[in-house]
C-alpha cells in the first residue's frame, strides 16, 4: 500500500518565481523534503496528544511513526517516507491477522495493551462464537477466569484524513522549503 500526495500544481508557480539561475536540483528538493517532513511530524505529534486507546493509554504508535518518518531528496523529487501503518490509518480498511495466525488479539484489560498474549502465563482459549473467542487466565480456585484478550478474525478501521497534514499545510511547507532554499542560495 502506498500513499502519494501530489501537490505539483501548487509548486509549479513557486518554481517559476525562482531566478533563472536557480534550477530545480537535489539541493532544492532537500529543503522541500525537510520542510514537508517537519509538517508531517507535527501532525503525528498532534495525533499523539489526542489519540488514546479505550483504556486512556498511549501505546507509542505515534512515537514509532515519528521515528520512522524521513525526508528524502532525489534529483527530481522531494519525498517524505513514513511507515506504511499511516496509509492504514489514512485510508482505513480491514485489518486481518498476520500470516499463520487465525485471530487478532484485542486487549480486554489495560495491562494487556501493547503486549502479546505470550507475555502472560496460563492463558487459554474460550470460544464465544463461530469466529470469536477470548483468551482468559484462571487464578487458582477461580472457575471462569479473567479475560485478557478478545479474539476476532478481522476489524474494520475507519479512515482518518487528520493523521496527515492538509493539502494547504503541505503547500505552505513546500513554499517554506523553497524560500529557505532561495535564501541559502543567495548567501552563497
Amino acid at each position: 500500500m502506498s500513499l502519494t500526495i501530489d501537490i505539483t500544481d501548487q509548486v509549479i508557480p513557486a518554481l517559476q518565481r525562482l531566478d533563472a539561475g536557480l534550477a530545480p536540483s537535489a539541493a532544492m528538493y532537500r529543503y522541500v523534503a525537510d520542510s514537508a517532513s517537519e509538517v508531517t511530524q507535527r501532525a503525528f505529534q498532534r495525533m499523539a496528544g489526542v489519540e488514546h486507546n479505550k483504556f486512556g493509554v498511549t501505546g507509542g504508535f505515534w512515537n514509532r511513526m515519528l521515528s520512522g518518518t524521513q525526508a528524502v531528496a532525489e534529483p527530481d523529487a522531494a519525498i517524505v517516507r513514513m511507515p506504511r501503518e499511516i496509509a492504514q490509518r489514512y485510508f482505513g480498511g480491514e485489518i486481518t491477522p498476520k500470516a499463520g495466525k487465525k485471530f487478532l488479539a484485542i486487549p480486554a484489560r489495560a495491562e494487556a495493551y501493547n503486549k502479546v498474549p505470550l507475555f502472560f502465563a496460563n492463558l487459554h482459549f474460550v470460544p464465544t462464537g463461530p469466529d470469536t473467542g477470548m483468551l482468559v487466565q484462571n487464578e487458582p480456585g477461580e472457575g471462569e477466569g479473567t479475560a485478557f484478550y478478545f479474539l476476532v478474525r478481522s476489524v474494520m478501521q475507519a479512515p482518518n484524513k487528520a493523521v496527515l497534514p492538509s493539502d494547504e499545510e503541505y503547500t505552505e511547507a513546500v513554499q517554506l522549503g523553497l524560500d529557505r532554499y532561495v535564501k541559502a542560495e543567495e548567501l552563497c
